[in-house]
């Protein structure tokens, strides 16, 4: 595979330099969704930065400080209600992209190297580590320091901590997986449709996605539906045993960002409209965020209820998709160095950055801090180590092949030697 090629293939946290046709004969790179797609990776970071001091209970956070703030509720339930749809769909974008440009064969190969790997490598050093950061972090608030180590290390050793059920945060890349191989099996399906009929589609799927007025409601009531099989909003399943539910709610926002690649000449209208879609989604969130959990958290709730909150949720998602992506494509779509390191090191970043939101926690938690700057002094040392981290050990070496598609020379340590592709 050419340099050029590799160049553009899409992972999980990067979306390289992709050039996508604006029009006939014409192209450009979308630099904006780079930052857009990274920034969906670090709101989920802060997400798991905030988990141990929001006030409500969680269902697969096994820890809490006893210093929480309901501030910290608000922006969880806010990066949940949008966060990884957008993900989803990008994804699906830029697998799309892969696949047509690179044929069946690359795609799969591309995706069991940069995808499946790192999963199953990232899990076998991580589930351990995890698991103990929740003993280390419940024993050091009941006692001390000394006894949250010892604590940990006694369940490292015995091994009850080995091969649970869990896909920790790395559930998305098993999720994708699955994707990835419905793709390999439909897409050939579906290129021996008649050409005509493809077209019919695709042009009745575009002239929905042009017009700001139709696109809406007419996706708010498709997501409305298939959120009726979760709930009203969808969250994270840890189990290798594959939720289905779930799968087929997230399959929707990948095969729409699959869809959206094969139009991708209509991205840039994204940006009409962009701060009233944003501004919207925004203030429909708030207004009804209180509302919702009464009616599918409280004494109100009913099945009528329920599904007036599944609406809003659908309504939130593609207000803050649309009005993001326009507003990244407006403001932030053009070529930075220092955007594009901090785009190749996110990947990494989140790959480590779970064990640290558990353990710091811990480390802070007989301190009498405001909760406040407990999660800054988390969130900034998480950063640190990762960003640290990924250009010591990674940037520049086997690791950075896999993880970036290549190996670049590091930054914020540098050396001037030439690196190896």
């Amino acid at each position: 595979m050419s340099r050029r090629r590799a160049d553009v293939i899409e992972n999980p946290a990067m979306i390289q330099e992709s050039p996508v046709e604006a029009g006939a004969g014409a192209s450009e790179r979308i630099y904006a969704l780079d930052g857009l797609r990274t920034t969906m990776l670090f709101f989920v970071v802060l997400f798991h930065c905030l988990l141990s001091y929001i006030v409500a209970p969680s269902r697969n956070w096994r820890f809490k400080d006893e210093m929480t703030t309901p501030v910290a509720d608000l922006v969880v339930a806010f990066i949940h209600a949008f966060t990884l749809p957008t993900f989803f769909m990008l994804a699906g974008f830029f697998s799309a992209m892969l696949y047509l440009r690179s044929g069946a064969e690359m795609f799969a190969r591309n995706r069991a190297l940069r995808i499946a790997l790192p999963f199953a490598v990232g899990w076998t050093i991580l589930h351990p580590v995890v698991g103990a950061g929740y003993v280390f972090a419940n024993g050091v608030q009941s006692g001390s320091l000394g006894d949250g180590l010892a604590a940990a290390g006694a369940a490292l050793v015995d091994g009850s901590l080995l091969f649970r059920d869990s896909t920790l945060h790395l559930w998305f890349m098993y999720d994708l997986l699955f994707f990835y191989a419905i793709a390999l099996v439909l897409a050939p399906m579906v290129m021996r449709v008649p050409a005509a009929w493809r077209e019919r589609a695709l042009a009745l799927f575009g002239s929905g996605i042009a017009r700001p007025w139709l696109r809406l409601p007419l996706l708010a009531l498709m997501t409305f539906g298939m959120l009726r099989m979760v709930g009203g909003t969808l969250y994270a399943s840890l189990s290798f045993v594959p939720n289905w539910r779930l799968l087929l709610g997230y399959g929707m926002y990948f095969g729409f960002g699959w869809l959206l690649y094969l139009k991708r000449d209509l991205i840039r209208g994204f940006e009409r409209f962009a701060w009233t879609h944003a501004i919207l989604g925004l203030a429909i969130f708030l207004l009804t965020l209180p509302v919702v959990r009464l009616l599918t958290e409280g004494p109100l709730r009913r099945p009528a209820f329920i599904l007036v909150s599944m609406a809003v949720s659908a309504i939130v998602v593609w207000l803050l998709f649309f009005g993001l992506t326009g507003l990244f494509l407006r403001h932030f779509n053009r070529p930075s160095p220092a955007v594009r390191y901090v785009v190749d090191a996110s990947f990494w970043v989140y790959l480590v950055h779970l064990p640290l939101t558990i353990w710091l926690p811990g480390v802070f938690s007989n301190l009498a801090w405001l909760p406040s700057l407990k999660i800054l002094m988390v969130l900034a040392i998480t950063l640190l180590f990762g960003f640290v981290t990924y250009d010591l050990f990674v940037r520049s070496t086997i690791v950075g092949s896999v993880l970036n598609g290549r190996r670049y020379p590091r930054v914020l340590f540098g050396t001037n030697r030439p690196v190896p592709a």
